[in-house]
């Protein structure tokens, strides 16, 4: 049987692409379908790259509504969605503040998704407050991933495992030997075991954590989701992985449920159909 499998880099980290079973022709087409959206979705959202449409959004929607691409602006939107179903504990304007950005009014009131504009009928966005900033690297990932399952429904694979960083998961149909794909998380202080082991078929998985292992082995603590509530690093050692048919929905969702913790994550969970969730470590 044939196994496809390649590797690009997007968003800081690796995305791998695994399908068995088809033609390598077909494979390498889709492949590169998978890899020109995920860049080109990199491009527009990239916080860190001044060409990108967020980076224009972040200089210019304060002075006057400025109009955006149709795909920036239906991220954004989708933001705005998530941060009420979550009950603001997906912010996209609070996760900018971990670029050291001074938690001036604009981004330390409680709501600060307030602060934001959004005209359909024009396609523009507008800042109501200076010094807000936004950040979609919450949503940018899930987002690829979103993207990644129609161009396979569209070629008719329905088979295949895609990797995002090991934190992000799409499993569709099965494993060549088995009846579904098996992935784990593994433990951070022991990579020989597992922490959980999911059987996922037509899932997607997404985990959310700040303990990062290093190549060498090592384990080093990297805080990067910001509490809404605060304004401040979360700094918590438990992983949450989140399980759902849709991943953009499950990469939302674990930062989420990491920001509010074991305590709040039902009543957020509440919200949401067809989804699992558990805390780890």
């Amino acid at each position: 049987m044939n196994i496809f499998h390649n590797t690009f880099f997007a968003m800081g980290t690796r995305f791998d692409v695994v399908i068995p079973g088809e033609e390598i022709a077909m494979c390498e087409s889709v492949y590169s379908q998978i890899q020109q959206k995920t860049l080109g979705l990199e491009a527009k959202l990239s916080y860190y790259d001044p060409q990108s449409t967020v980076s224009r959004i972040n200089r210019e929607a304060e002075i006057k509504p400025l109009r955006i691409d149709e795909q920036a602006y239906r991220a954004i939107s989708i933001a705005l969605n998530y941060h009420r179903l979550t009950n603001g504990a997906f912010d996209i304007c609070k996760a900018a503040l971990k670029h050291g950005i001074e938690a001036n009014a604009a981004v330390s009131t409680k709501d600060s998704a307030l602060g934001i504009v959004l005209n359909q009928n024009n396609q523009t966005i507008y800042f109501r407050w200076p010094g807000l900033k936004i950040d979609l690297g919450g949503i940018g990932k899930g987002l690829a991933m979103e993207s990644a399952k129609n161009i396979l429904a569209q070629a008719g694979i329905q088979n295949a495992l895609l990797s995002f960083g090991e934190s992000s998961v799409l499993a569709l149909g099965k494993h060549p030997k088995g009846d579904c794909w098996k992935v784990g998380i593994p433990n951070a202080n022991d990579p020989h075991n597992f922490l959980h082991q999911f059987q996922l078929r037509d899932e997607a998985l997404s985990t959310s954590g700040n303990l990062h292992r290093n190549d060498d082995g090592s384990v080093t603590e990297i805080d990067h989701i910001i509490d809404p509530e605060t304004n401040l690093l979360v700094k918590k050692n438990k992983l949450v992985s989140v399980r759902s048919a849709s991943p953009l929905e499950a990469e939302v969702l674990s930062t989420a449920l990491f920001v509010v913790g074991e305590d709040g994550a039902e009543k957020i969970a509440s919200n949401f159909k067809q989804m699992w969730y558990v805390f780890l470590g």
